[in-house]
C-alpha cells in the first residue's frame, strides 16, 4: 500500500487501482490513488505592505533617530509573540507578529482569518477560543513617529483587519531588553474595532 501510495503520487491526472474490489448488490465499490488528491502545500504569503515594515526617521531637533525593522521581531514560528491580557471587565490572550502572520490558535473560531498579524482571543461559550483578526498582511501597515516633537515616544504602526477593524500598536523603548525582543502587555484597549496596545523593544 505505501508502494501505491507513492507511486501515485508521482503522477498528476493518473489513477492507480487497487486489487481489491468490493460488490455489494448493484453497487460496486473500486479503490484508487491518484496524486490530484494528495495534498498541496499552500506557502504562507509573502509580506508586501505598503511600509515594508522599516522605519528609519529623524528628529532634528531632539538630533535623534528611531531604526525600526519589524522583521526582525518576527518569531517566525506561526504562533507569535503572546501575552494574557485585560480589556475592561474581559480577559483573553494577544497574539502578534510584527510583519508576518499568526495562524489561527488551535481550536479557535477566527471568523474565517485563518492568519492575521494580530489576534485578540477570549473564551467563548463552547469553552474555545474565540479570535479576532485586528491586521491582515493583505493590507498595508503604516508607521510613524508617535509624536512628532518626542522621539523618546517611540512609533506608532496601524494594522488593518476586516469589518473595519483595525491595530494601533506602539513601540516603546525599554533598553534592557535583548535586540529583537518584544515585551508584550498585560493590558490592552478596545474601543468599538479599534485595538490599542503597548509593546516594549530594545
Amino acid at each position: 500500500q505505501d508502494r501505491i501510495q507513492l507511486k501515485a503520487c508521482q503522477y498528476k491526472d493518473h489513477f492507480l487501482f487497487e486489487n481489491d474490489i468490493e460488490k455489494n448488490g448493484d453497487q460496486l465499490l473500486l479503490k484508487l490513488r491518484a496524486k490530484n488528491s494528495c495534498p498541496d502545500f499552500i506557502p504562507d504569503p509573502t509580506p508586501q505592505p505598503e511600509s515594508n515594515c522599516f522605519f528609519n526617521k529623524t528628529n532634528s531637533d531632539q538630533r535623534s533617530t528611531i531604526i525600526l525593522n519589524l522583521t526582525e521581531h518576527d518569531k517566525g514560528d506561526m504562533h507569535g509573540w503572546s501575552s494574557s491580557v485585560t480589556w475592561g471587565t474581559k480577559k483573553g490572550t494577544l497574539y502578534y507578529e510584527p510583519c508576518d502572520n499568526a495562524i489561527c490558535p488551535v481550536d479557535a473560531y477566527c471568523e474565517g482569518d485563518e492568519d492575521a498579524t494580530v489576534f485578540l482571543c477570549e473564551t467563548g461559550s463552547d469553552g474555545k477560543p474565540d479570535c479576532i483578526g485586528y491586521g491582515l498582511l493583505d493590507n498595508p501597515i503604516r508607521m510613524y513617529f508617535n509624536n512628532n516633537y518626542d522621539i523618546t515616544e517611540g512609533v506608532k504602526v496601524e494594522y488593518t483587519g476586516d469589518f473595519k477593524r483595525y491595530a494601533t500598536v506602539r513601540w516603546a523603548c525599554d533598553d534592557s531588553l535583548q535586540a529583537n525582543e518584544i515585551k508584550m502587555p498585560s493590558t490592552v484597549n478596545l474601543a468599538g474595532r479599534e485595538l490599542y496596545f503597548t509593546v516594549y523593544s530594545k
